[in-house]
């Protein structure tokens, strides 16, 4: 075997008489049959009853190295099974195996961990919408061609009338599809009843003018935050003024969202030009 002392050599003898000597370099021996040798040349001398010998040269080889290797990928958390362990981690291993022909030979599997996909969402990381906002997109999320799932949603649209009052979560999911790694990621939406708010009013509150074709004013002692939402549920406007500018706004319905000091009131805009 390779590396190892464990070569024979036998030695064929024609001519000659009997009783002979056999020597491959060291003392003689009486027998033709030499054990535990490298791999090497060696010098063979033949010396028989009459004091009468022979030289000749051989060489004992030797076989390659039986080696063998692969790679495996897992993904993080997976645990596969080498050489008889639980491996969850990078590396290299290695086992040595017996071979038909009684040789060692060496068996190693590099394992590699691949990373994980990592998903960002471009908006929509937790909102509030309203009960008749209609289809939102939720498709702005990289990287594209994953899986959307949650209630009220379908494709890479979220129906608010579908998922009903309430926090929903939406869970994006995308596969590697070349290392088959997988990531999950989620985001909220806040599904309100815009009827139930405006039908909860609160005293000493009011919006006027309203419809509005430009300024409107926001009579309230404890304004801490207004928010303007389109009709699509998206947040267009912020802040904390009592008198609030909507000249750049499109002609139609808005829905204003007043956060006073422990309650909020919602009420709807109607711009005109």
């Amino acid at each position: 075997c390779y590396g190892e002392q464990d070569g024979m050599m036998s030695i064929a003898v024609t001519n000659g008489t009997t009783n002979n000597q056999y020597s491959i370099g060291g003392g003689t021996q009486s027998s033709n049959v030499f054990t535990n040798l490298l791999a090497s040349t060696y010098t063979i001398t033949v010396i028989d009853g009459n004091t009468c010998y022979g030289v000749d040269e051989v060489t004992l080889s030797q076989p390659e190295p039986i080696t063998g290797s692969s790679i495996i990928e897992i993904c993080p958390g997976e645990t596969i099974v080498v050489f008889g362990n639980d491996i969850n981690s990078a590396g290299i291993y290695s086992d040595v195996f017996t071979s038909a022909n009684g040789c060692d030979s060496t068996h190693t599997i590099e394992v590699i961990v691949n990373e994980l996909p990592t998903i960002s969402f471009g908006v929509f990381t937790s909102d509030t919408v309203y009960l008749d906002a209609g289809l939102i997109s939720i498709g702005n999320v990289s990287p594209i061609g994953g899986e959307f799932t949650g209630e009220g949603v379908f494709s890479n649209m979220f129906n608010p009338a579908f998922a009903g009052v309430g926090t929903h979560e939406i869970t994006y999911t995308y596969t590697d599809n070349f290392t088959g790694c997988s990531s999950s990621s989620t985001f909220t939406f806040v599904v309100t009843d815009l009827v139930s708010s405006i039908n909860e009013s609160i005293d000493n509150f009011n919006i006027y003018p309203n419809p509005t074709s430009g300024l409107i004013y926001i009579q309230s002692d404890n304004i801490e935050r207004f928010e303007i939402y389109d009709a699509f549920g998206k947040l267009i406007l912020t802040g904390n003024e009592n008198q609030i500018d909507l000249s750049n706004l499109a002609q139609g319905s808005y829905t204003l969202r007043c956060i006073l000091t422990n309650q909020q009131e919602v009420r709807k805009i109607i711009m005109k030009n």
